[in-house]
This record gives structure tokens, sequence and C-alpha cells, in this order.
């Protein structure tokens, strides 16, 4: 998980946050927001098994990826969804 609203989320924010995906680094997963949750989250879907160390470098770089989103990306698209509405 990289966010979860604390109420309702606004349809600006959600789009604002979606359009960082291409321009961002996802660590080779995509944006995902769960509605029963109101969380954002970024999930890769393993399609084939791989061995353990490329496994640990997939999810290293996902979850390395995820620490920025929660802690940079998701306040900068939100801070510009509300300057949008100004």
């Amino acid at each position: 998980m990289i966010y979860r609203f604390r109420g309702a989320q606004k349809d600006k924010i959600l789009d604002a946050v979606f359009a960082e995906e291409t321009k961002q680094n996802t660590g080779g997963g995509r944006v995902v927001f769960d509605s029963d949750n109101s969380a954002f989250y970024l999930q890769k879907d393993f399609c084939e098994k791989m061995d353990d160390r490329n496994f640990y470098w997939e999810i290293n770089s996902l979850a390395q990826a995820s620490l920025i989103w929660s802690s940079e990306i998701l306040a900068n698209a939100a801070e510009k969804a509300n300057q949008s509405e100004i």
C-alpha cells in the first residue's frame, strides 16, 4: 500500500495520481486503486515462475518505488490536483 484515504477521495486527485504513473518509476508495476479500502497500491503480476534471486530483485524494485510514491509522488499529485481547483 502506498496511500489510504481517511475520508472521501476526490476524482481530481485520483486522476492526478494515475497521470503520474506514465511519468514516474513504478518499479515494474502499475498503480492500482482499491475502492473497497480507498487505497493506492503498486502492483505487479507475475505470469511465469522465476528463480528466487530474480524474484527478490523484482519485489525489491517494486518496494523501493512504493516508498518514493508514498513519500513524494502522491503528495505532489494531490497538490497539483488541489491547485487546479483554485
